[in-house]
């Protein structure tokens, strides 16, 4: 689970930790406060990222933190999948062009692996 310093912020604020013992990775330049007891978090300073995963859930928010801040540039997406889930979720996933080109669409590079039942 790849998120960024502002959820990971916020997150820290909740009884439970969300994510369980999945693995979580936080974008930042900054240090992280602690974990959470049992929880799995690295940070990381802006690796870079080939695969895009965005989940949406049905609920409309008067305010959040933006999914991301802004851009220098535009980054082109290739559409792998969308995935809709009994709960409302819907997973949209994606491949993250590198140096402006789209790397080369091939069976192994469209295999999808759902994440959530």
């Amino acid at each position: 689970m790849l998120i960024g310093r502002n959820t990971y912020d916020v997150v820290l604020g909740f009884e439970d930790w969300p994510y369980g013992e999945m693995p979580v990775f936080v974008l930042s330049t900054r240090p992280l406060a602690p974990a959470p007891p049992g929880a799995v978090v690295e940070r990381l300073e802006g690796p870079p990222v080939d695969r895009l995963i965005v989940t949406r859930v049905p609920v409309l928010i008067g305010r959040g933190i933006p999914l991301f801040a802004a851009l220098s540039r535009d980054i082109a997406l290739h559409h792998v999948a969308t995935r809709t889930y009994a709960s409302g979720l819907v997973q949209s996933e994606y491949l993250v062009a590198t140096s402006g080109q789209l790397p080369p669409l091939t069976a192994e590079a469209l295999q999808v692996t759902p994440r959530f039942t």
